[in-house]
C-alpha cells in the first residue's frame, strides 16, 4: 500500500472522527433531556458514537474490509480505540496545565489531544482491526 493511499485513509479517518464528534455531542445533549444522570447519558452517547465510528470506518475508510461485519470485529475496534483515548486525555491535560496560552484557550488542548489520539487510533485500526483481504496488515 502506497504512502499516498495511507494518507487518504488517514484523512478519511479524520473526517469520520469529526462527523462522529458532532454525533456524540448532539446525542449527549439529547440524552441529557431524557435521562437524569449525566454519567449514564455520556456512557450511552460514547457507546453509540463508537458504534457509528466502526460502521462508517469499515465501509468508508477501510473499504477493503468487506467481510461480513461481526460483533467480534466491533469489540476489537472499540477496545483498539482506548489507547488513543488515553493519549488524547494525557496530551490535553498536559497542554492545559503546562502551556500558559492554552489555559485561556482550553479548546486548543482538546484539539491537540484529539490529533494525538487520532494518530494512534488510526494506526491501530489500520494495522490491527481492518486488515486487507489477504488477512495481512497493510504497510504504513
Amino acid at each position: 500500500m502506497t504512502s499516498n493511499a495511507v494518507s487518504i485513509k488517514f484523512l478519511k479517518f479524520g473526517f469520520v472522527g469529526v462527523v462522529v464528534l458532532g454525533f456524540d455531542a448532539v446525542t449527549f445533549w439529547l440524552l441529557l433531556h431524557v435521562i437524569p444522570s449525566s454519567i449514564i447519558a455520556r456512557c450511552l452517547s460514547v457507546a453509540a458514537s463508537i458504534f457509528l465510528s466502526w460502521i462508517i470506518n469499515r465501509s468508508f475508510t477501510f473499504a477493503y474490509s468487506r467481510e461480513k461485519p461481526t460483533f467480534q470485529e466491533f469489540i476489537k475496534f472499540a477496545l483498539s480505540q482506548l489507547p488513543g483515548a488515553l493519549v488524547n486525555a494525557l496530551v490535553s491535560v498536559l497542554a492545559f496545565n503546562f502551556l500558559p496560552y492554552i489555559k485561556s484557550n482550553p479548546w486548543i488542548s482538546v484539539a491537540l489531544g484529539s490529533c494525538a489520539g487520532m494518530v494512534l487510533n488510526f494506526t491501530i485500526a489500520h494495522l490491527y482491526v481492518f486488515k486487507n483481504k489477504n488477512n495481512q496488515s497493510p504497510t504504513l
